[in-house]
């Protein structure tokens, strides 16, 4: 994957020098993909988690009540089989 780059933005990573390595000769380079990758994974997790403490919230502080329609008493008129008026 190749981002664009203006053309000022070029000459003036050509006129720098690529960076020294420290004195154990141990530096580490990330790719542009490999830092993308990172940053898509940490963003992600963090609205992940976000999102997860908003829902435990939410029900943490929701009020019990009773929901009419669910604790309705169905009222049958179970005596009179097959006798209209």
């Amino acid at each position: 994957a190749v981002l664009p780059v203006s053309a000022e933005a070029r000459r003036r990573l050509a006129s720098t020098s690529p960076p020294t390595a420290s004195p154990g000769g141990n530096a580490t380079y990330y790719t542009l993909e490999e830092i993308r990758n990172y940053q898509i994974c940490l963003w992600t997790g963090v609205v992940l988690v976000c999102a997860v403490l908003a829902a435990v919230l939410a029900l943490a502080c929701m009020r019990p009540e009773y929901d009419s329609l669910l604790y309705a008493t169905f009222q049958a008129n179970v005596g009179d089989h097959g006798k209209h008026d």
